[in-house]
Formats: structure tokens, sequence, C-alpha cells
């Protein structure tokens, strides 16, 4: 009997997060051949705050995320604090594979939600772009940046002296032409896929690593 599956992302179709996304559901129906997986990209089901709230209700089987869930579980939040991982990417690869401090401890408090955290995995280092240089916090004074909904992250760049503002991810760019935002941080792909870099003038250092959280929905649900 056929299963039908959602697997939602927050990235365009084609993308990076896409082809993790693809390469999920070939290895998931290579072992369940009775399942029906239809990948959802972002905006399809809405944003990625909106996927998140609908794989804990059951809407949506599995969802490839970052930190946007902390709104629903507060301790995912850790990872939108700047420099919490290693320069040494062979220390962050043990840890995202192996470390109990995700499976175990950040398991437990997931799992209070009604998902099942499979997978942490990098998307490398996070890049300011914007419309001015940005080489010191005093340049950040007073700088509209978009940044994901997440408190944390939008208070540390409060402590810079900018001024974070949220704008869903598919209107980042509009928001960039028309003068909305002064600045915007992703990673390097996401630059490129949706062409932020075709607005700002200037692309600034690297900050931090990002990283995606790939969980499964409530079980009864698959």
């Amino acid at each position: 009997m056929a299963v039908d599956i959602k697997l939602a992302h927050e990235e365009i179709t084609g993308g990076m997060e896409d082809l993790y996304a693809k390469n999920f559901k070939e290895r998931l129906t290579e072992r369940l051949p009775d399942w029906n997986v239809e990948i959802y990209p972002v905006g399809v089901l809405g944003d990625a705050r909106d996927q998140a709230e609908q794989v804990m209700n059951g809407v949506i089987n599995f969802d490839i995320t970052c930190s946007n869930i902390g709104v629903f579980i507060p301790m995912i939040r850790i990872f939108s604090v700047p420099f919490v991982w290693s320069s040494d990417n062979a220390v962050n690869s043990q840890i995202m594979e192996s470390s109990p401090a995700p499976y175990d401890i950040l398991g437990k408090a997931i799992e209070e939600k009604g998902l099942k955290l499979l997978a942490v995995f990098p998307e490398g280092w996070q890049i300011w772009s914007s419309n001015k240089p940005l080489k010191t916090p005093e340049d950040f004074k007073n700088l509209r940046i978009r940044v994901m909904a997440d408190p944390l992250l939008a208070e540390v760049y409060k402590s810079y002296g900018a001024n974070p503002q949220h704008v869903p991810y598919a209107e980042i760019y509009s928001a960039l032409q028309l003068n909305q935002i002064d600045a915007n941080i992703q990673p390097y792909f996401a630059h490129e896929e949706m062409s932020f870099y075709e607005q700002p003038t200037l692309h600034d250092q690297r900050l931090r690593d990002t990283l995606r959280l790939g969980f499964r929905g409530q079980p009864r649900m698959v």
C-alpha cells in the first residue's frame, strides 16, 4: 500500500538544500519502495516557521530546518550564537556526527515536541553582504540587516548597534533592491542561488558556521 510522505526544506528548488532532500528521498525510497515522497521547497507550504509548526502538528513528515524552529524549542537557539563552532572542521564534523550534545541533550528537548532529530549537517560559513564595509562593530550602528526570525540572533545584532529586520526568505532580494534593508547574512550558496549579490555592492568577511537540522515529524504520521 502506497504511503504519501511530505518532505519540506527552506531553500529553492535546485539549490543545495534541495539536493540534500533529493538524496534523502532516494535513500528512503530504496528501503521503502511503497513510500511516495514529495519534496516541498520554501514558500510552497509557508515560510520556515510555518513548516516547523506543520511538522510538529503532523502535516509534514520530514523537515530540514535550522534555528527558525527555536520559537518552539528554545534550546535550538544556541546555534544562533556566533562562534559556537570551532574553526577546525574536523572537530565540528565529530560533534555533528556523534556528540551527545545534539543527539541526546538537544534530542530530548526535540522529542518533547513530538519530533525526532535525524541528523545535523553544516552549510558553511555565514557571509555578510552589505551596501557598506563591515569591518568593526561600529560599522553595524543603525544597519538594517536581515536576520532569521530568531529573537536570540536579533539580540546579537542589536548588541552590535544594528537594527535587525525579519524579512521572509523569498522577499529578501526585493527588500535589498528597494532599499528596505541595508544588509543580509547568508551562507555562500544562498547568496549565489538567490542572486543576493546583485544588490549590495560589497561582500564582507565570514562570520560563523551555520548548520541544518533534519527532523522527522510525529511518529504516528510515518
